[in-house]
């Protein structure tokens, strides 16, 4: 089932070749109401992030989606241009693992995630059981470059009709997990 026109129009208002995450802000808030309405006791809530260092000016956000005050799923979007560096690719890698261990604890059974690299996803799952991530993390090396978060991670672009399937199964996943908890 495609996506809504109004989804699809929201994603085309971001300006071609954007470089700026804020860009994404406004679709993806469309996109995860659509996705986890408020009707049935979801919240998008945008989470502001400080920057890393002094020095920065950029602010950042992540969306957590709750239900009866749980995080349910979260998505950190980055624009589509980190796509084709690796360090960038690594650096949000890193925070979604960095977001896990700040939630793990609060976590139910499952905790769903993506990055988000414009409209291409990464899709994250975190058992409380195992306390183990996936995909798992790539070990760095101080003596060889190491590709620690390929582009194949980011292979499901939403927009496709596989990254549609991909990004509503995960959803529906998070509904039912939500249920389980009684949330």
């Amino acid at each position: 089932m495609p996506w809504p026109q109004y989804i699809l129009n929201a994603f085309a208002s971001v300006p071609q070749g954007s470089t700026r995450e804020s860009d994404y802000y406004g679709p993806y808030n469309v996109l995860l109401g659509y996705l986890f309405p408020a009707s049935e006791g979801y919240i998008v809530d945008p989470q502001h992030k400080e920057p890393n260092r002094k020095e920065e000016v950029d602010m950042t956000i992540v969306y957590l989606v709750e239900k009866s005050r749980r995080v349910v799923f979260f998505v950190e979007i980055k624009p589509a241009e980190h796509y084709n560096r690796t360090s960038d690719r690594a650096l949000a890698d890193a925070q979604m693992r960095q977001r896990y261990r700040k939630v793990f604890e609060s976590a139910a059974r499952v905790l769903h995630g993506a990055s988000a690299l414009g409209t291409r996803m990464c899709f994250y799952e975190f058992d409380a059981a195992t306390r183990r991530i996936y995909p798992p993390s790539i070990l760095d090396s101080s003596d060889v470059v190491v590709d620690v978060a390929p582009q194949s991670r980011w292979s499901l672009d939403m927009l496709t009709e596989g990254g549609e399937t991909a990004l509503r199964s995960v959803a529906s996943e998070v509904h039912a997990l939500a249920e389980e908890l009684g949330c």
